[in-house]
């Protein structure tokens, strides 16, 4: 039987805090241990409850949830609490991931979001790991903004995109790792912990067309018929990609067959 988990809720809305406690307690295996609603009383009661996670708000009156959870690092916070930042303002986001927060929701958030994320916390307990932030792992879960904008990771920079930016994505076996070719042909190296479903979540155009290439769907013309190349729009109508016959279902299904 899986074991139950704790939580303590930092949120200065009540409202916000209800909402929570009731869909966290709906799952039935979360104990809710505290919900607090400033910044000096999560300082002083989570080191001591030591819960299994923490649901910090970004914005806590006038303090900074992000800045309260390097304090409580300090002052002992167990190093095994997940901490999810919750917040209704995405450029908050990369800032949560850089102070190592294990995942992050952006209000108001969808049942079926909290339950993705409830779902990686059961699952990193289960699997007795010790809490490990990868900036490069949760910029890839990170939901498109408000403006349809998403953050990607290459080896140099964290890149913030559109999907129309994109062209395709393709794979190096000789790098072992993912390269995205923007619409001004320009070529990105991906961090080799990206892998091919990171990139397919991102956006509904990109689809996965051969075992090396997920192209974005939206500057596709139309696929030959026996070759399966696929032809561009121009100015990119040059570009050379054939879809193999494993992955020609996943482009027929992603497009609207007459």
């Amino acid at each position: 039987m899986p074991r139950r988990l704790s939580a303590v809720i930092v949120d200065d809305e009540p409202m916000s805090v209800d909402v929570l406690r009731s869909d966290l307690e709906s799952f039935g295996d979360i104990e809710i241990l505290a919900a607090v609603n400033r910044a000096s009383e999560a300082l002083a009661s989570v080191p001591l409850l030591k819960p299994d996670v923490l649901f910090l708000d970004v914005e806590l009156g006038a303090d900074s949830g992000i800045e309260l959870l390097q304090t409580m690092r300090a002052k002992g916070l167990e190093p095994s609490t997940r901490v999810v930042f919750y917040t209704a303002f995405d450029k908050y986001v990369i800032d949560a991931l850089r102070s190592s927060a294990f995942d992050f929701l952006l209000k108001p958030y969808m049942p079926d979001e909290l339950y993705k994320v409830m779902e990686r916390i059961r699952t990193d307990f289960s699997a007795g790991r010790v809490a490990e932030q990868n900036i490069s792992e949760l910029t890839m879960r990170m939901p498109a903004s408000s403006s349809g904008r998403f953050a990607i990771q290459t080896v140099n920079s964290l890149m913030f995109l559109r999907p129309s930016d994109v062209l395709y994505f393709e794979y190096s076996g000789i790098r072992r790792c993912w390269s995205v070719v923007l619409s001004d042909l320009k070529s990105h190296r991906l961090r080799m912990s990206i892998k091919a479903r990171d990139i397919l979540v991102l956006s509904k155009s990109f689809v996965k067309v051969n075992s090396d290439t997920i192209l974005n769907i939206d500057y596709l013309s139309y696929v030959e018929n026996g070759s399966l190349r696929c032809v561009l729009v121009p100015p990119y109508d040059s570009i050379s990609i054939v879809a193999s016959r494993r992955h020609f279902s996943d482009l027929r299904d992603a497009l609207t067959m007459l």
